[in-house]
Formats: C-alpha cells, structure tokens, sequence
C-alpha cells in the first residue's frame, strides 16, 4: 500500500500503458527500408579519470516482464537477437550468431500492427519501411549490425548494443520513435485495454478493489545479488509456495494497476539516477548495504531524504547537518511524516524482502543522529573523532575486508539498528570482537570495529559507564584496563626496541583479550627488561610510560581469568583508545624527546 500511494505521489504511473525505459542504439530506416543504420544515442561523463556511458531514457510500451526461451517480441522495439536474429554465441569468441526464431516473432509482431493502421497513413509507411528492411536479404539485414558491432570502441558499447532495446525511428519524418507515432500508441492502448477486459477478475490484497488480476508481475532491476534482467517480488514457481488449492498468484491475488504501481515504485528506488516519466530528475533513495543486499526508503509527503544516502557514504557531515540544521527549512528531526524502508536482496531468481519498517522522518532522523553519537570513536592516522562509512564498518566485519564473505543479515541489522534506534545484536559484537582476535588490532579497520563495539556496549547498557569516543582514565572497568595495559606494554616495547618483527601485540593480542591470566605476567616481566633499558638511553620517556603503566596496574586486583563477550569488547576499546592517545603528541611526551 505504502509503494502503491508512493508511485502515485510520484506521478511514476500516470500513464499506465507507457514506463520509462534505457536504450543505447536507434535503427534509421528511410522509405522502403532504405538508408538503414544503427546510431548509438550513448553519452560520455567524466568523473575524475573515470568515464562513464549513459544510456537515454525514453518512454516505451509497458509490458510484462519476460522469461524463456518462448517470450514474445516487444513492441515495435527489441533487444538485437529479435530486431536482427543476431546475438553473440555461448562460446568466449564473442562473435555474433544468428538465430531465426526471435527474428520471426518480432517481424510478426511488426505485421500485425501494420494490419491495424488506417490505409495510406504516415504510421503505414513507416511500418512498411521497417518490414521492407526486415523482409530484406538476410546478409543486407545482419551487415548492419555487424558493422555497428565492429565499430563499437569499447566492450561497454558492445554489450549495450546487443543488450539493450533498440527502437527505430522512420527518418523521412524526424527522430520521433515508431511506437510514439499517435495511431500506433493509440493502438496499444487498444491492447492493453483488451488484455485487461480479458484478465480473471479477483479483489486486490492491497487495495481491496475488484478488477483485473496481474498474471505476471513486473521484474524488479537493481536488486543485489539478482540477475541484470530483473527479478520479481512476487512469484510462485513451485508447488511448495502454494496453499489452500490455489495457483500460481492466486496465492497472493494483485490487481494489474496495482503491480505495475509497486514495480515502477520499486524500481523507481533502486534506480542510482532515477528520472519521472516526463525527464525531471528524482533523489537518490536507497543504500547498497553489501553484495547481494539494499535498502531502499520513502516517505509519504515526499520529503527530501538525500541526507539518508549521505549518512551511509560520509556520515560525518549528516551529523553536522542534523546538530545544526538550515534555518528556513523543515528539518528531518521535525518532520512528522510516515517513512517506509524496506530491505531487499537477490537469490535464486526472485526478490527476499529482509526487513519492512514503518515509522515517521523525525524518529528516523533521531536514531540516526543517535547512532553518529553512539558509533563515533578517535580515529587513527590524524583522522578527528567521528563515525566511518557504513559499507566501511561492514567491510571491517568480514574477513580480511572482502565483503563478498559478509553474511547479509550483518548488513541488515547494523542499518537497521541505524534508522531505528533499536540495539545491535550481539552477534555484531560477536564479529567485532573475533575479526579483531584473528586479524590483529591494527589501521582503519581495526578502529571501525572498535566503532561498532562502543555502539555495541553503549545499546546493551553491560556496564555502569558507557565507553567513551577517546581515552577516559577515570574508567576503572577492569577489562578496559586491561586493555590499556596491553597497548602501553606493547608501547614500551617499541620504544625500548624500535620496529620489530613480531610485536608483543601481533603474538597475544588474542589470548590476553580472552584469558588475561595466562598472559598477563609474563608480559609483564618482559616489559621491566624494556623499562630497564628505556631508563638508561631516555629517563624522561621510561618515566612518562611507567605512569601509565601504573596508572592501568592500580585498578586491578587480579588477573581475569576469562573476559565474556561485552567484556572483551570494553578490552577492544581500552588497547585503541591507549594506541591512539600515544600516538597523539602531549606536551610530555615533546619535551622528553
């Protein structure tokens, strides 16, 4: 219902029998198919050193998504392999071969439109001109293509040339597509009508209406982890999806205005440059959260909802953004309205909804401001305090950073966690804390974990303080002591031995965060040889670092012999926040250099 009043608001469905649609190439024909050609309507933008190719938009005949090795030829507009029976092979040489069936459907299709134009009108003639051209010698009819293969300058070109709808336009009488023609489009209208009189008739689920049911339902483009031709959201391809004797979609009876409404509104959201039908450009309203998984968001008074996309990519503006917003404008932590979100991801041919939230804009806002407070932590490499990225975070996450290893529903609840306010699930601390065991508590990484464990300890309310963005000496939680005494032993090191090989780190890093009273000690013992040898080349810096030493000692009674979860978490943030406060010059630290 929300993505129904959605597209409607957007105007992304006021013409029902027409959807915008991208296309790379056009076929010219002149008067009895002469003068044929393909002409790429591809532009070049620059982005950096980076160029990219933008297809064109335009409006095509809305028609049902199709599948198979039977599915009908489009109108008066097509991929190469029915326009031309040419497509590439199976085979890696990446020529084009020939394949007659598809050719014979849409020539078919063709004829039976030019059998329902008037006599002697301007559509007759066009339509005669492409017949003509598709009536051709085979050879005349493929060396068109051919040659605009060929010429094709990069493989981006190439696969557009063959992937993407084709249409033609009748060059005698301007650039205006055939099936823009008025009679042609009048006589679609005429189809699409008549195919909906003859559709079953069932009331719609989601606006309870009585009319035409949707047979086939629209394929969804943009989903991660989908195929590039699309994948629905609703489908029943197998016995076992259905029940109480129904078939097919009459397990879950949609009105055909109304699937149509959703899919353009769906799409219409996973679009990166999404456009209205009449060319007005749209905002951006979706976040990739890994490979195969997205989140796509609306609100009902269509409220601009850009900076939700910015908290994703550069989070430490939206919180500038919503700590002092533009005067003379609604905020989002003041817009009441109803905000939707929906999480989606692609597998074995159809579209999982993950997760569908409905709230208002202000509690969205609100949460998000939250999560920036609750996830920013100093930062390394001269970085001020703040929060990273979210596919950063999440990339932290999965092994050695490769997010094609990241379990969706890891994506899924940290964003979520996000826009509602709600706590991070332990099983987020959970990868934290052993990405952090295994890969060693070093860089950037490192650091976006320690964000997500402080978010994580902060939410679960495990200890009487929360865990703050930097070094806090007045926490005397055993744990973060203990990690602090690990940084600062490992520090001396250094500075008593310059770089080595193997640091204390590198080596027990994992065990004194699990059991401390294995470790600890003999830690300890080493780090009176380093002391030792610090006091005799720099005094002044062996004082400063036996400080601290004691000042992490003096909280401690005993050595834990195990830490639990949230503990090995405060742990975490205890090593970084020590690191990162060493690393930061003091007026100290300057004058015993």
């Amino acid at each position: 219902d929300a993505l129904y009043d959605f597209a409607h608001a957007e105007r992304l469905v006021d013409d029902p029998d027409f959807v915008p649609g991208d296309v790379a190439y056009y076929l010219s024909v002149g008067e009895g198919g002469a003068n044929a050609r393909l002409v790429s309507v591809l532009t070049e933008r620059q982005e950096g050193k980076k160029t990219f190719l933008d297809l064109r938009r335009i409006l095509v005949p809305r028609e049902p998504s199709r599948s198979g090795t039977k599915a009908p030829a489009l109108f008066l507009l097509d991929k190469a392999l029915y326009l031309f029976g040419l497509a590439p092979g199976k085979d890696s040489t990446g020529d084009l071969k020939p394949f007659a069936k598809e050719f014979e459907r849409f020539r078919d299709r063709v004829r039976s439109v030019r059998s329902a134009m008037p006599a002697g009108s301007l559509e007759q003639r066009a339509l005669d001109a492409l017949l003509a051209f598709l009536d051709g010698p085979e050879v005349a009819r493929h060396k068109v293509l051919r040659e605009a293969y060929a010429s094709a300058a990069t493989k981006r070109e190439k696969d557009h040339l063959v992937t993407k709808p084709i249409y033609v336009i009748f060059a005698p009488e301007g650039m205006t597509p055939l099936h823009r023609f008025p009679a042609i489009q009048q006589h679609w209208r005429t189809l699409r009508a008549d195919e909906s009189a003859s559709c079953a008739v069932s009331r719609c689920l989601v606006t309870g209406k009585t009319g035409p049911k949707a047979e086939r339902h629209t394929y969804l483009k943009g989903v991660p982890g989908a195929t590039s031709s699309g994948v629905p959201l609703i489908s029943f391809n197998n016995k076992a999806f259905e029940s109480y004797g129904l078939e097919g979609n009459d397990n879950a009876p949609i009105g055909q205005g109304t699937a149509e409404a959703y899919a353009a509104a769906l799409n219409r959201l996973l679009d990166n440059k999404p456009r209205r039908p009449d060319g007005a450009a749209l905002g951006r309203q979706n976040v990739i959260l890994s490979r195969d998984t997205i989140a796509v968001f609306w609100s009902r008074e269509l409220s601009d909802l850009t900076w939700l996309c910015s908290f994703a990519e550069s989070p430490d503006s939206v919180r500038a953004m919503l700590l002092a917003p533009h005067t003379g404008h609604v905020t989002p932590l003041g817009d009441k309205g109803a905000f939707f979100t929906m999480v989606l991801s692609g597998a074995q041919g159809r579209a999982i909804v993950r997760s569908f939230i409905a709230t208002t804009t202000a509690d969205v806002a609100a949460s998000v401001s939250s999560y920036l407070e609750d996830t920013c932590i100093v930062r390394p490499f001269g970085d001020s305090p703040g929060t990273y990225p979210l596919r950063e975070l999440l990339r932290s996450l999965a092994p050695l950073g490769d997010d094609e290893r990241l379990p969706p529903h890891l994506a899924t609840e940290v964003y979520l966690a996000a826009v509602t306010g709600r706590r991070l699930p332990s099983i987020i601390l959970e990868a934290a804390v052993r990405r952090s065991r295994i890969e060693g508590p070093d860089g950037r990484a490192f650091a976006a974990r320690c964000s997500l464990i402080r978010a994580s300890l902060i939410r679960l309310h495990t200890f009487k303080e929360d865990p703050t963005v930097s070094l806090n000496t007045d926490n005397r939680q055993p744990a973060y002591l203990l990690g602090r005494l690990l940084a600062t032993i490992d520090h001396i090191q250094q500075d008593a031995l310059g770089s080595v090989n193997a640091s204390l780190v590198d080596r027990y890093y994992g065990s004194a965060s699990c059991t401390p009273c294995t470790v600890f000690p003999t830690l300890l013992r080493r780090s009176q040889h380093h002391l030792s040898k610090l006091r005799k080349e720099k005094a002044g810096l062996a004082v400063v670092r036996e400080k601290v030493l004691q000042d992490a000692m003096s909280g401690l009674e005993s050595f834990p012999r195990t830490l639990n979860l949230e503990a090995q978490g405060m742990f975490a943030l205890g090593f970084h926040h020590q690191r990162q406060a060493f690393f930061t010059k003091t007026k100290s630290d300057q004058k015993t250099d």
